[in-house]
């Protein structure tokens, strides 16, 4: 790193702390929900890891609850794939849709979410499960009126303010001004 441009002062390599987790040979990676707003429903996208290199069959068992509020919405929902689905060594990704009516929508006066729990089976065992919370909400880009590009959230017009980067913490970072680095974050 002493040679040429590196985005932080240690270089590289492993550093601070380090966690080893056993798990099964089929896990669940990762999970989003897309709420389909106009059509009722959810998808939800459901990555899983095999380590394993025989092809596996799965089935995935779904209940929703409210995560800040009390309510039951959806409760043993099976998933079972059709028979020319298989989980395959490294990474999947499988996509289903539930229905998914009469919810409460998120907003910024009445943050709503909700809790998904995933239970991954092969052959006849649990293999993983897994949390995730999530909101319904329709935010949408108006690309067809002038002007284009106005955002709706749950159909309401809104404004977006902000920024994603600063734009000068790799430079400061670069340089080695660490006081520079606090003053833009």
């Amino acid at each position: 790193p002493e040679t040429g441009w590196h985005h932080c002062p240690p270089g590289s390599g492993i550093w601070g702390y380090v966690q080893v987790e056993e798990c099964s040979d089929l896990i669940i990676d990762d999970i989003f929900v897309r709420p389909l707003v106009e059509e009722n429903e959810i998808e939800v996208w459901t990555e899983v890891y095999s380590f394993d290199y025989n092809l596996k069959k799965f089935s995935l068992n779904v209940d929703i609850d409210g995560q800040n509020f009390i309510e039951e919405k959806v409760k043993d929902f099976k998933y079972i794939p059709s028979e020319n689905i298989f989980a395959k060594k490294g990474l999947n990704v499988f996509k289903f849709r539930i229905p998914f009516e009469n919810y409460r929508e998120w907003d910024t006066s009445s943050p709503w979410l909700y809790k998904i729990t995933l239970g991954f089976y092969s052959e006849g065992k649990e293999k993983d499960v897994r949390q995730e919370q999530f909101g319904i909400r329709a935010f949408l880009q108006d690309c067809d009126n002038t002007p284009k590009g106005t955002f709706y959230l749950n159909g309401e017009k809104i404004r977006l303010c902000g920024a994603n980067t600063m734009g000068f913490e790799q430079q400061d970072v670069l340089r080695g001004d660490l006081e520079g680095l606090v003053d833009d974050i």
